[in-house]
């Protein structure tokens, strides 16, 4: 996404950082004309508002192959461990229903977690939709 144009309220932008800011749940996105901050929640629908600009001539191809592919920071393994956790924390309160609230903290994080990987999810959608990878 970074360096690339993208029409958006009528105006060209180009894309100069995009971040996902975990601690705070939201994505900043840093354009030529401006810097937009948006919670986790909302960010699909804000992108989505996001135009690819149609660059012409041999400059498309020559910056197609300098733009990397994002990698995804989940993967299978933590999915499997957040899945242990859970199914540990519903059996602690089967045990001991004293244990709720530690098992309400393990679930807020764990929900966490979860939005972090909707947010990589819905940046890795966005940019093959922009890029049109396939």
């Amino acid at each position: 996404m970074e360096g690339l144009s993208y029409k958006y309220g009528g105006r060209n932008h180009t894309i100069k950082s995009f971040n996902i800011i975990t601690s705070r749940e939201e994505v900043q996105i840093q354009t030529n004309i401006k810097n937009f901050v948006r919670p986790f929640e909302s960010v699909l629908e804000f992108l989505n508002k996001f135009e690819p600009i149609q660059e012409t001539g041999m400059a498309m191809f020559e910056n197609k192959d300098a733009v990397p592919i994002p990698q995804m920071q989940v993967n299978s393994q933590v999915i499997s461990q957040l899945k242990d956790i859970l199914i540990e924390n519903i059996n602690n309160v089967k045990k001991d229903k004293d244990y709720i609230p530690q098992a309400t903290a393990v679930k807020l994080n764990v929900d966490s977690v979860i939005d972090l990987a909707k947010i990589e999810v819905s940046y890795m959608e966005a940019y093959v939709r922009m890029n049109k990878v396939k």
